[in-house]
């Protein structure tokens, strides 16, 4: 019990902390971007639309293995086809999740998240490649505010890197990610909010993108799908 008050009182504090508004700097150097759909080839195929880019889904599935006593796990995986104005169609298969095992209803061993995407297409390049994995060393803080993440993508000749952050006004997730920064170098580039309520009229994802022209752009709109269209399963670890 004490143990959940310590973790309770934190996570009141990171709340009464943060600004009413704790946009990353990020999100004034960039386009904003509203993660979009549009109709597809059938009614639970839809397009996803992030500006001039279009991801057309496919296949995804979602399993949960789970014994009472003994832990669980769970997996995740989507295909989906995405195109540019200048590249694709790229055709992009993830998959990936992760568990944990008990013994007597105590958690002993946790296997960390991992979450790896294949892209192959006009214009991704022979080593396209994206893994996402449990960040360690954080704070206990960010934590508690939002499960922890790490990936990297390589598209089109780019290297970007993402890690969770604060992008929009919404303080703590609840168990789910709320956004991530896009870096090339140790510099931001851009970044993706997913504290709304994915593709809606009143809180929609927001991604945002560089500017047109910028040789990080396409990188980084691929970046927003993949991790917009990811089932994290990470609220239940």
């Amino acid at each position: 019990m004490k143990t959940v008050a310590i973790g309770l009182a934190a996570a009141i504090s990171l709340t009464l902390a943060a600004p009413a508004f704790a946009d990353a700097p990020i999100t004034k150097t960039t386009e904003k971007v509203k993660v979009g759909m549009k109709k597809g080839k059938s009614l639970f195929k839809p397009i996803v639309t992030l500006a001039e880019y279009e991801a057309a889904r496919g296949i995804a599935k979602r399993s949960s293995n789970s014994i009472t006593g003994f832990g669980g796990s769970t997996k995740s995986s989507i295909k989906f086809e995405f195109t540019g104005p200048s590249l694709g169609p790229v055709a992009v298969s993830c998959g990936g999740g992760q568990g944990k095992k008990k013994i007597l209803g105590i958690t002993y061993k946790t296997e960390k998240l991992q979450y790896v995407c294949t892209l192959s297409g006009p214009g991704a390049g022979d080593d396209a490649d994206f893994t996402l994995v449990f960040a360690q060393g954080g704070s206990l803080l960010k934590a508690l505010q939002q499960p922890q993440r790490t990936g990297e993508l390589r598209f089109g000749g780019v290297t970007l890197r993402a890690r969770t952050e604060q992008v929009g006004n919404v303080p703590i997730g609840g168990g789910k990610v709320l956004g991530y920064i896009y870096s090339q170098d140790g510099v931001d580039v851009g970044a993706l909010d997913l504290s709304g309520d994915g593709i809606t009229l009143t809180a929609p994802s927001v991604a945002y993108l560089p500017a047109k022209g910028a040789k990080t752009r396409d990188a980084a709109a691929m970046l927003s799908f993949i991790l917009f269209l990811f089932d994290d399963p990470g609220h239940q670890f």
